[in-house]
């Protein structure tokens, strides 16, 4: 079996998807990660696998709640209710739920300047952060523990610098100016806070300070703070900072500092600022066994987080500034927050009374609990803000359930929240993006983007030159694309690659954006440093490269890919001008046109530059390679592309099959004669079909004046004798330029010309002329014309039975003898089997139901025939079967019984698993079922057979279908074909090539129009609309003679014409073929 280049490719694709998604499934994977990852010591395990049990009742013991903020961005530009609503914070909030500590995990102040673009530290910001904690008295209420972020940093040199406003203006910040532990003892238990400060040293200006990194000295640090806490017999360890796990650089994984103690139970931070909203709940379970919750910041959100630890047991919920009352479950606990290795399920297990936190600026006035949409039941209360109910545990072990609690306070104030809860150990699952963000390595991310466009940029270039240089000794042969799309850009990379004064430019800027500096200026005031994509060197001091690989990403694809796109699209046609000059002079429009990309380029990276100067200032911007100085770069390559002479265009044509070196040094050599008579072929009936459209033949606006037998025969020359039509997914819109060679020349024939005007006066079918069609997600559509032209007479078609005999499809012989429009005749039943009237052919119009619950899945279509002033007469109606294994479509003469029971039912349609070949059948008994049933029950025939050739994503361009149907006896009946096993069936007989007494169709070839550069066919006016489903039937023997035909006219509703020899069952079901899926065919 022959495997072609793309199906090596795809596997290659497939196979390195599936590494990735495998790794990335291994990344964010919990449950098969043991203890190993963080522990080597056998009891140490033991312990660790029996989390300390709680007898958890309705005592107020082992109760402890705090609150988080993060994010504050105290700003004298922006916002001042940041200020007024964090004083109320402190205020009523604090002083509502009175939480034993506050965490402020970092970006306590904004320091960006009014323009949003340079950044320091601002000592009125730090001022207004410190009034208002003296103001509210924050630090005789509770304990507030504050640490620094990104923000705070910006700008700082040293922790000893005069603008490191922190270590002045916090409340922790005096005594300790980085990481940092705090003991607290409340009842029984102990409860340690460590503070994480992974803030760069020193800080730079934003954005390069958006990664943190932690030392080996830091890592000391907090390995110090963590024994002094266990020294202290800690029971639970809280951790927060401002940076996430998967934000910190450090030769010691933090997530192992953190996992590696069983003490500790969370790991709380900010910064992320929920990605914008688009992650609004970033939360995630370790590896390690902990959890990790970034909070949305106050800045724009308010929102605050209470936290609490209840017998052991971690729960929080996060808040919006003003809500009350704030209500918090904390036994049973929410089943997607339960941490195997740190709590002990036997606790809630063996619990006698349900747990509840509520606060409200009121009193409370009811508290009330219901379990799985049961009866409501009130609480008691305990102390404080403690509420509880009694339960029972036996009735909820097995499974997930719910429970809510609702909440209401004196002044009419209600909260309802809901969680599910689980004591089996059944397990929820955090949504993917969320543990994508926070489990991976952001450093790493930016990296790998960082290095894959880069490897884009240069490597295509570098091998095209290099099969250039292959080429040109004769080594290999030209590569081919069947792709319309790829080879249009091939074939410009491929002359942008031979281009010195090109090529060497752009591959060398962007390999010296992976070595060389950025920049050099004060990357901190008064203090010059030099930034490379690998890190940033500030004085003595080295800050390895993390957010610089994303600043690069950004740069190489907004700019350098871009631009090395223009310049090749640009040089292609400059080397098309070179080789078929063109004296016109440009439009305005397209003169605006070629310059506008680089124009909106140049001017994109203008603002970047200036952007880079608020940030970083003057030294900075001028040099500035990364930013600056590429624009002159782009200046100049645009200049060199227009201004070069022909000697540097050292290659020319890449056509499917060739490339033609066409240009000598110094001067252009005339094109051989042979390329010299097609190309002015090519234009001599450019201009003849030109004059047709323009005398008004037909008095159509963009009417083909070639009608379709013409452009039939004709196909195969027009678009390249050695080829298949080719397209790509979506509507066909090939800008195929003059030099193409893939369009050869169009001869002429006479005879053709002669046998094409002899047409009817009465046959009505259509053309058609290109829309999106939006409806249909498929490929390839084909498009219309709406020509005056009648539908061609034909002559006969002629299928040699078995016995020697001839089996005819014809009509009179007498051409000019018009068609009729059939109706019907006799009862619905009878009609839709026969053959049609060879005098006749019957236009009719499918309509498609897709309103309704499941019709969006299993849509209903209606077959009307089309009489005259609108009228209509239903005929056929069918839909897919939906519990079926394949597709399989019932249709009935009944629009309200579709069932296969239905005394209306008259056949079905059924596909292979793939939807690329289809089975046609009447209602009768199939005698491959049940041998034993006499014939004289009217045995189930096989009436066509539909095929549609393989074309994933449609790369060969429009379908090719066969359609196979039983052969015409002399009286004009119908051969019956009733298969007793699978050789006999239509499919196992057209491919076994055994056709005898069976003609076979095919779909009329539509052919490319180079003044519309889309597909057409020529549809006499019955379609209005794009398709890929539009189609044409015709035999082999005579494309004039149109067996049937189908096309789009409004999103549901399609025409389907048809003729002798087919009755209207097998054109509907034909028709209903081609709405089906098909997955190797789209």
């Amino acid at each position: 079996m022959k495997i072609s280049k793309s199906t090596v490719i795809l596997l290659v694709f497939v196979l390195m998807l599936s590494i990735f998604v495998a790794n990335v499934a291994d990344l964010i994977n919990v449950d098969n990660h043991v203890l190993d990852d963080t522990l080597h010591n056998t009891d140490m395990k033991k312990k660790w696998s029996q989390p300390k049990f709680y007898d958890i009742g309705a005592s107020f013991d082992h109760l402890i709640w705090f609150l988080q903020i993060s994010d504050i961005h105290i700003s004298i530009f922006q916002d001042p209710f940041r200020i007024t609503e964090l004083k109320e914070f402190c205020n009523i909030t604090v002083g509502t739920i009175k939480p034993s500590v506050v965490l402020a995990s970092g970006d306590l102040t904004d320091a960006k300047a009014k323009d949003k673009m340079g950044s320091k530290q601002i000592l009125e910001e730090w001022q207004y952060y410190k009034r208002i904690l003296d103001d509210t008295e924050i630090s005789k209420r509770t304990l507030w523990l504050d640490v620094r972020g990104n923000h705070d940093n910006f700008n700082v040199l040293t922790l000893e610098s005069k603008n490191n406003y922190y270590s002045n203006y916090s409340i922790q910040g005096k005594k300790h100016p980085r990481s940092y532990m705090y003991n607290i003892n409340i009842g029984s238990k102990l409860y340690t806070f460590i503070a994480i400060d992974a803030c760069l040293k020193p800080g730079p200006r934003r954005p390069f300070n958006f990664v943190g990194m932690l030392d080996e000295h830091e890592i000391k640090s907090i390995h110090s703070l963590v024994n002094k806490s266990k020294n202290s017999n800690t029971d639970f360890i809280i951790w927060f900072g401002h940076y996430p796990t998967s934000c910190i650089l450090s030769q010691t994984n933090i997530r192992n500092i953190i996992g590696k103690h069983k003490e500790s139970m969370v790991y709380l931070c900010g910064h992320y600022h929920t990605l914008g909203g688009a992650v609004p709940n970033m939360y995630t379970l370790q590896q390690a066994g902990f959890l990790e919750l970034e909070l949305a910041d106050w800045k724009d959100n308010r929102m605050y987080r209470l936290g609490v630890i209840d017998h052991g047991q971690f729960s929080f919920i996060d808040i919006k500034h003003k809500e009350w009352p704030v209500v918090l479950i904390t036994n049973p606990k929410h089943a997607l927050y339960m941490m195997p290795r740190k709590e002990n399920i036997m606790s809630v297990i063996k619990s006698t009374h349900i747990r509840i936190l509520a606060f409200s600026i009121a009193l409370i006035k009811i508290v009330e609990v219901q379990l799985d949409d049961k009866l409501w039941f009130e609480c008691e209360h305990i102390k404080g803000p403690l509420y509880v109910l009694k339960w029972n545990t036996t009735n909820y072990r097995e499974g997930i359930h719910t429970i809510r609690v609702r909440v209401t306070d004196i002044d009419g104030r209600e909260t309802t929240i809901f969680q599910p809860f689980a004591l089996d150990g059944s397990r929820l699952s955090f949504r993917i993006l969320p543990r994508l963000i926070l489990m991976s390595n952001v450093s790493n991310i930016f990296q790998f983007l960082f290095g894959t466009v880069l490897v884009l940029l240069v490597i295509p270039l570098c091998i095209l030159r290099f099969l250039h240089i292959l080429c040109e000794r004769k080594q290999i042969h030209r590569p081919r694309f069947r792709i319309k799309f790829f080879h249009s850009w091939l074939r410009k990379l491929w002359i942008l690659s031979t281009v010195d004064r090109l090529f060497f430019p752009l591959v060398l800027y962007a390999l010296y954006l992976t070595v060389g500096p950025w920049a050099v200026g004060e990357v901190i005031e008064n203090q010059t440093g030099i930034i490379f994509a690998w890190g940033t060197f500030i004085g003595n001091s080295f800050l390895p490269g993390a957010f610089t690989y994303a600043y690069g990403f950004f740069q190489l694809f907004s700019f350098h890919l871009p631009l090395m796109l223009i310049l090749a699209n640009r040089v292609d046609k400059r080397l098309q001008n070179t080789t078929k000059p063109n004296n016109k002079p440009l439009s305005k429009i397209c003169f605006i046109l070629q310059y506008l990309p680089i124009i909106l380029l140049i001017i994109m990276q203008t603002c970047m530059a200036y952007f880079f100067w608020l940030a970083y200032g003057t030294l900075a911007t001028i040099l500035c390679p990364l930013r600056t100085w590429s624009i002159f770069l782009a200046m100049m390559l645009w200049h060199q592309v227009n201004t070069m002479p022909h000697s540097c265009l050292r290659f020319g044509l890449f056509s499917g099959n060739q490339l033609h070196v066409i240009v000598h040094i110094g001067n252009m050599t005339s094109l051989d004669l042979r390329q010299q008579k097609l190309e002015q072929q090519r234009q001599l009936i450019a201009q003849k079909m030109k004059q047709k459209r323009q005398s008004g033949a037909g008095g159509m606006v963009q009417a083909s004046n070639i009608s379709s037998t013409q452009l039939t025969s004709h196909s195969t020359k027009w678009m390249n004798p050695h080829k298949e039509l080719r397209g790509y997914d979506g509507p066909l819109q090939f800008n195929i330029s003059q030099t193409n060679t893939d369009l050869n020349t169009f001869i002429e024939n006479k005879d053709m010309e002669a046998r094409i005007n002899e047409v009817s006066t009465e046959g009505n079918f259509y053309q058609a002329m290109e829309t999106a069609d939006c409806a249909d997600e498929e490929s390839s559509p084909i498009d219309i014309h709406s020509p005056s032209e009648s539908l061609p007479c034909p002559s006969p078609l002629r299928v040699a039975p078995s016995d020697g005999s001839s089996t005819f499809i014809s009509r009179e012989n007498n051409s000019s003898s018009p068609e009729l429009e059939g109706n019907v005749e006799g009862n619905i039943e009878h009609f839709v089997l026969q053959p049609a009237n060879k005098k006749m052919h019957y236009k009719c119009r499918i309509t498609r139901d897709r309103k309704g619950m499941d019709r969006g899945l299993y849509p209903t279509y209606f077959l009307h025939l089309e009489r005259d002033y609108g009228k209509k007469i239903f005929l056929l109606a069918g839909r897919k079967r939906k519990k079926s294994t394949t597709s399989n479509y019932l249709i009935s003469t009944d629009p309200t019984d579709l069932s296969r029971a239905g005394e209306s039912y008259i056949g079905k349609l059924r596909s292979n698993l793939l939807g690329t070949q289809f089975t046609v059948y009447d209602n009768g008994y199939s005698l491959m079922k049940d041998d034993k049933r006499d014939d004289r029950f009217n045995p189930r025939q096989e009436l066509a057979a539909v095929i549609y050739d393989t074309n994933v994503l449609g790369f060969k361009g429009p379908r090719k279908m066969t359609v196979i149907i039983p052969g015409m006896t002399s009286d004009q009946k119908r051969v019956e074909i009733c298969p007793r096993d699978e050789s006999e069936t239509l499919l196992e007989r057209w491919k076994t090539k055994n056709m005898d007494n069976l003609i076979e169709l095919h779909n009329k070839t539509p052919v490319w129009n180079d003044d519309t550069q889309s597909y057409v066919l020529n549809f006499h006016g019955r379609v209005t609309q794009a398709s890929v489903k539009n189609f044409q039937v015709v035999h082999d023997s005579d494309v004039d003679y149109v067996v049937m035909q189908f096309g789009r006219v409004a999103e549901d509703v399609f025409t389907m014409d048809y003729r002798f020899p087919l009755c209207t069952l097998q054109a509907f079901a034909i028709a209903l073929s081609s709405f089906d899926s098909k997955l190797a065919c789209e």
